[in-house]
């Protein structure tokens, strides 16, 4: 048995009336109308949202604002999903796609791998290392994007593009890949490739399975398993996604992760632990280096008042630590959106993550007939597949462009919808 409603729902009648009447008891009214007049605008963009699940989402996070506790703290996470949703919002109603657009997207990747060898010569006139005293010399280049494999990254979401501006733009591409030394990058670089090749030419598609395969395995093993990074990676999902299961439905909250719960990887013995708050911080760093077989630093630790924990203390800390071959990290992020979403806002978050992806899939395999919705969802899987072992939609430099090139497939997809 169904039964089907329909109703009608004037946002901006009501928009008007609470605007200027909106009041909670107790509450200083300018501050309260003000953080209503912000969160009815972030509704009203969910509600009109051009994509609907990413409208849900955007909506989901205005209902944890509103239902949650201590969401105030951390509510900054929100307007950096409005922003986004918004940008995705204008693109998909009025932009047209051209090549000057993918040249754009492009240019930035060419920057950067013309920039590498004034970092290996280590003349570079713009970027330096963090700490000078610690490190002059560059070791690994990344162009402009401060850390390798963020132009790993960048290069394997932007590879798919080349087959329709230039193939001769793929070895730039390469380059970029061998430089990043990231795993996931080069697997998200092949897997975009074939995904283009499938469709494309066949024929092509069996040599670069043949080709890329072998050359990519052997890359990862020679280059970056060694190092040891997806191990630590294991280690800490493992712990992220045991205390995702206590909050299983509807997460922790919008900006939970790293802010109110915070993971902890002590070396070398790679132990991981979540921790609350500075106390329980300092115990786990104490702890870990009794057992790492410095008792007496132990102590001194454990004396430093976790109240008076800030970033000049915890840098003597660690400069202890690093003098007897141990040293703390904070997985901040989680180096895998899909768990975050999963720890901050459950299983409503990812299914709604998931409808996303699911549509968009759907849309490609029904209206998909050009060679940019072709390169637009083979970037798609790229990134896809990135975000499963970095966090690219946690940083501007790869946010603003990955968000663009969403947009751009959903937008190729729309005009055959």
């Amino acid at each position: 048995m169904t039964r089907q409603f329909s109703f009608k729902f004037d946002f901006l009648l009501w928009f008007l009336i609470l605007a200027p009447t909106f009041y909670i008891a107790g509450a200083e009214t300018r501050e309260t109308q003000l953080e209503f007049f912000k969160v009815a605008i972030i509704a009203m963009i969910a509600f009109f949202h051009v994509n609907r699940y990413i409208g849900l989402f955007l909506g989901y996070l205005v209902f944890q604002f509103i239902f949650f506790n201590d969401l105030s703290a951390r509510s900054s996470v929100i307007p950096n999903v409005f922003f986004a949703a918004v940008l995705y919002d204008f693109i998909v109603r009025y932009t047209k796609i051209t090549k000057a657009h993918l040249w754009a997207i492009w240019g930035v990747l060419l920057l950067s791998v013309l920039w590498i060898p004034l970092q290996i010569w280590n003349i570079d006139p713009v970027w330096e290392m963090k700490n000078q005293s610690l490190q002059s010399i560059f070791n690994e280049y990344s162009g402009w994007f401060a850390l390798p494999a963020f132009m790993g990254n960048y290069a394997a979401v932007v590879l798919p593009f080349a087959f329709i501006l230039n193939p001769f733009l793929i070895g730039f591409a390469v380059i970029a890949l061998f430089f990043s030394k990231s795993t996931f990058s080069v697997l998200a670089a092949f897997a975009g490739v074939l995904f283009f090749l499938w469709f494309k030419k066949r024929l092509y598609f069996w040599v670069a399975l043949l080709l890329l395969g072998s050359s990519s395995l052997f890359y990862i093993l020679k280059y970056d398993l060694p190092e040891g990074q997806f191990g630590r990676r294991l280690n800490a999902w493992n712990l992220v996604l045991k205390e995702s299961f206590k909050h299983q439905f509807f997460g922790h909250g919008i900006g939970a992760y790293g802010s109110n719960y915070r993971f902890i990887e002590f070396r070398p013995a790679l132990k991981n632990a979540m921790v609350i708050n500075n106390h329980q911080l300092l115990n786990f760093i104490a702890d870990e280096t009794r057992k790492g077989g410095e008792p007496e630093l132990a102590d001194n630790i454990s004396k430093v008042s976790a109240d008076n924990l800030n970033e000049g203390t915890a840098s003597n800390i660690k400069a202890a630590l690093q003098s007897k071959g141990m040293d703390y990290e904070e997985w901040m992020p989680a180096h895998n959106e899909f768990l975050q979403v999963f720890f901050d806002l459950g299983f409503v978050g990812i299914l709604i993550l998931g409808a996303y992806i699911l549509d968009i899939f759907k849309r490609f395999r029904l209206h998909a007939n050009s060679e940019l919705s072709l390169a637009l969802m083979a970037s798609f899987i790229a990134i896809l597949i990135v975000s499963f072992a970095h966090f690219p939609f946690q940083i501007a430099r790869l946010a603003a462009p990955f968000i663009v090139i969403l947009a751009f497939l959903d937008l190729n997809l729309r005009k055959h919808d």
